[in-house]
């Protein structure tokens, strides 16, 4: 997959610049701070696969709904009209297990596709996931825990820009300038991560050796 990297003015929005150029059959994960269902559509039609939160306020339409065996039960209400995805929750019991939904998610220009939307309760929480991951081989916690995982990468980039205060860079106009103070405060963050990494796997390794010296005394007094 192509990458690449362009600046942009601090005062513009990350989301307004996030158009990639697709790659079909890739799988792009964002967090519901780049929810945009155009870009969703554009992404689907472009033969992408997306990975995605679905914030609490949006409400696709749901054509139907699968069991724990599997089965596919269509979903609309009695007079024959679509049903929402608010309205199929009413009856439905997040939280005691997990849903997962066929959805049409239509965007600004009217175009269409089918998706997917499954929840996955986590710590007294329902969180919802927008995805065209394909049911036979994802499962809804499978769609959670790629998630999460990417979501670690949100927490390195918090930590780049905060700890290693690459907030406060205001006074770099000269391009090159700035790609270096970027890239050797990337190595930075890189290196803290491996250094902390390094040493849980220590504490961890510590503990282990302390909570076996008793049996270790027993044996060799």
């Amino acid at each position: 997959m192509r990458h690449s990297v362009t600046q942009t003015a601090g005062r513009v929005h990350d989301n307004d610049e996030f158009w990639p150029q697709w790659e079909r059959d890739a799988l792009y994960i964002w967090d519901k701070g780049f929810n945009d269902m155009d870009r969703f559509v554009e992404a689907v039609k472009a033969g992408a696969h997306v990975l995605q939160r679905l914030k609490s306020k949006a409400n696709p339409v749901v054509t139907a709904f699968y069991d724990a065996d599997g089965t596919r039960h269509a979903l609309m209400h009695e007079d024959g009209t679509a049903m929402h995805l608010d309205d199929a929750c009413q009856f439905m019991a997040p939280s005691s297990g997990q849903l997962d939904f066929d959805a049409i998610i239509t965007d600004s220009l009217g175009r269409s596709v089918q998706a997917r939307i499954v929840c996955v309760p986590f710590e007294g929480e329902d969180s919802y996931y927008l995805t065209t991951l394909p049911r036979n081989i994802f499962t809804p916690s499978d769609c959670a825990e790629l998630y999460r995982v990417r979501w670690e990468v949100e927490l390195f980039f918090r930590n780049w820009h905060g700890a290693l205060r690459m907030d406060d860079v205001h006074r770099l106009r000269h391009p090159v300038s700035l790609q270096v103070a970027i890239l050797s405060s990337l190595l930075a963050a890189c290196l803290g991560r491996d250094i902390h990494a390094g040493l849980e796997r220590l504490n961890v390794l510590d503990t282990e050796l302390q909570e076996d010296e008793p049996l270790a005394a027993a044996f060799f007094p």
